[in-house]
């Protein structure tokens, strides 16, 4: 079997320095020696420059998914992508929307620094390139595994900061697990919820606003006058807002600034019950888009990407909404490129 490897920095590629700190230094070369692969899998090792993914910008990710691009271009069976865990959730989505392709790409990383004694690099992987070799991984999409676990990058997001399994799906159920060395799927009917667009990485300007209680206008307009191109509003419960951010929107609309409600709220499918006070039902009724199953950092890639395509608003909405978009036989995953503005007018 022939895996490539795309290695990115972040903790499992990290050794602890003189002073304390964690640093990314480690080549992917090192990680595969170290990681106790069996001796039938060639890997084929891409290094990008290794570094924490904190720093990373929508740009750095794009040209991770690049050279994923170009490892499937090879005879390959697989792509492995090691990555660290702050935005590995946004870079596995940016992967997922942009690659069309049958063979698995399997996200993973660690919470430990491969110095420690009972570090999960290793462990992870291997599930992961398990997880890339087997044919019951095809076709599902670009997938992530961490902790055991194997889950969609789609609404899966970082839900703990120090402990193994730290990646759970927002919404859904995990894709399977990795046991004893076999891929074991546990859900069948998984397919691909993500539109997909190629291109080059989106340079769209979103922003991401985190509501709470008694939350006013100041960060909505300050988001308008800087002439954002687009707005995820980090709502509460199931997508709920409150009356100044209702009254806000028509505004921003006005300003041609797409707006996406998801939730503060780490796990459950979103909908739009409420009215009334600025309820999701009355967001939804002012022009504001409801993400029914991605929490905010993977909302704002999905809609940069989107802005960047010049999808419309029904087809945004629809990609937002994958549940209602497959259940219609008139939905497409294929986005066309009319202009937005003139349903935002």
């Amino acid at each position: 079997m022939r895996i490539a490897l795309v290695a990115t920095g972040g903790t499992i590629s990290s050794v602890t320095l003189g002073d304390g700190s964690r640093s990314a230094s480690l080549q992917g070369a090192e990680l595969v020696a170290a990681s106790g692969l069996p001796s039938d899998i060639d890997v084929r090792v891409s290094d990008l420059r290794p570094r924490g993914s904190y720093s990373f910008s929508l740009s750095d990710m794009s040209e991770i998914v690049d050279a994923v691009a170009t490892a499937l271009l090879d005879e390959v069976d697989g792509v492995v992508v090691t990555h660290g865990t702050d935005t590995l959730e946004e870079t596995a989505m940016l992967a997922d929307i942009r690659l069309h392709d049958a063979r698995p790409v399997v996200f993973t990383g660690a919470q430990r620094t491969s110095d420690e004694t009972d570090a999960d690099g290793a462990r992870n992987l291997r599930d992961a390139v398990t997880v890339a070799t087997s044919p019951q991984a095809r076709g599902r999409g670009v997938l992530i595994a961490f902790g055991g676990h194997v889950l969609a990058a789609r609404a899966t997001t970082k839900t703990d900061t120090t402990a193994l399994d730290a990646f759970r799906p927002a919404v859904r159920t995990d894709i399977g697990m990795v046991r004893d060395g076999v891929f074991a799927p546990t859900n069948d009917s998984a397919g691909r919820l993500t539109p997909h667009l190629p291109g080059a990485g989106p340079a769209a300007r979103v922003e991401i606003i985190h509501a709470y209680g008694g939350m006013g206008r100041t960060l909505l307009d300050a988001c308008r006058n800087a002439g954002v191109d687009g707005l995820i509003v980090q709502g509460t419960g199931s997508g709920n807002g409150n009356p100044d951010v209702l009254a806000a929107l028509p505004e921003l609309r006005a300003a041609g600034i797409v707006t996406v409600i998801t939730s503060r709220v780490p796990s459950g499918p979103l909908a739009a019950r409420y009215s009334r006070s600025g309820g999701g039902r009355d967001l939804v009724d002012a022009g504001a888009i409801l993400s029914t199953d991605l929490r905010a950092s993977q909302a704002r890639v999905l809609l940069a990407t989107l802005l960047d395509a010049g999808a419309s608003v029904r087809e945004m909405r629809a990609a937002f909404a994958p549940d209602a978009a497959a259940s219609s036989p008139s939905t497409s995953s294929r986005i066309t490129p009319p202009s937005i503005i003139k349903e935002l007018s």
